[in-house]
């Protein structure tokens, strides 16, 4: 037997949900057979189990294991079979004692058109807040309009935050700043007006797509979004 995974009960970011995970109130352990032959499996853990069941891999409950007299569990697997087993402890596991290495990784921006930024592999999905512009790109010799969509992903919990607008060396976008407050699943439509300088680079010198010549003003691709405020780059 080989153990695959044993984590919390529950799975909170891919259901967009803000709720904590308990260890106390169940763990999910994942284990398959390595040989190829039927073999009653054995389920042991720091704790005793007081309740257990069968599961799939969504971590929806079937059968009911009874536990041991020690506290243990046993299922039966089949060659090969990879079984999702709910467990319930006695009690909470203690916590480590100490800092431990899990430090808060800084949120960053990620590109949902990952593909257009070249800055790295695709996301993973679940990201609490997106932004999102229209047009992706523009080419302009004056003021002109965009709009900005703001939505949550998040299923049981409100979020806030404010979009800034970054632009390049005498370019101007107005609002410079928009604040959002949204419910669970919702999302907000804004305009915004982008305003070029007085002599920008003409349209259609160094970039395919009829861009000014400068980095900074061909990115005009969308969207960016962290967890806890966003940047929108123009």
């Amino acid at each position: 037997m080989l153990l695959d995974a044993l984590k919390p009960l529950g799975s909170p970011l891919a259901r967009g949900s803000q709720a904590p995970v308990d260890p106390g109130r169940g763990l999910v352990v994942r284990v398959h057979e390595v040989d190829g032959r039927p073999v009653r499996a054995r389920v042991t853990g720091p704790v005793a189990w007081t309740a257990g069941a069968r599961a799939d891999v969504l971590e929806r409950p079937g059968a009911p294991l009874a536990p041991e007299e020690t506290g243990g569990l046993e299922a039966d697997l089949t060659g090969f079979e990879v079984a999702t087993l709910l467990v319930t402890p006695a009690h909470a596991p203690e916590s480590a004692v100490g800092p431990g290495i899990g430090a808060h990784e800084p949120a960053q921006p990620v590109a949902t058109r990952y593909w257009l930024h070249n800055s790295g592999p695709a996301p993973r999905g679940n990201m609490p807040v997106a932004v999102y512009l229209s047009p992706i790109a523009l080419t302009a010799d004056g003021p002109v309009t965009a709009t900005v969509r703001v939505s949550s992903e998040l299923t049981d919990a409100p979020v806030s935050g404010t979009v800034a607008f970054e632009v390049p060396p005498g370019w101007s976008a107005e609002p410079a700043t928009l604040p959002y407050t949204l419910g669970p699943g919702g999302f907000t439509l804004t305009d915004i007006t982008v305003t070029p300088p007085p002599d920008p680079s003409p349209a259609g010198t160094g970039s395919p797509h009829g861009c000014p010549t400068t980095a900074r003003r061909t990115r005009t691709w969308w969207p960016w979004t962290c967890r806890t405020g966003t940047r929108a780059r123009l």
